[in-house]
């Protein structure tokens, strides 16, 4: 298989439970691409944030990029 799981882990994404997948798999022409998936459910509908880079340099000089953006991530009280 070309796909590995690196890590599956709940987490909160503005106060509310998610998940959080992170997986590597190489494209169609061998280039190592790594993901981050972090997903909530609740009443309202899914909410899905996802960050994907080619593993080699540009993965990790974006990440902290994508968890500051998860960080900053509320929710409006209804």
């Amino acid at each position: 298989a070309n796909l590995e799981l690196l890590a599956s882990t709940p987490v909160m994404l503005g106060g509310r439970p998610a998940a959080r997948v992170h997986i590597r798999y190489r494209n169609e022409r061998g280039l190592p691409i790594e993901r981050i998936l972090v997903s909530l459910v609740d009443a309202r509908g899914r909410l899905s944030l996802l960050y994907e880079a080619p593993a080699i340099v540009y993965f990790q000089r974006g990440l902290a990029d994508f968890e500051t953006l998860l960080a900053s991530v509320r929710f409006q009280q209804k």
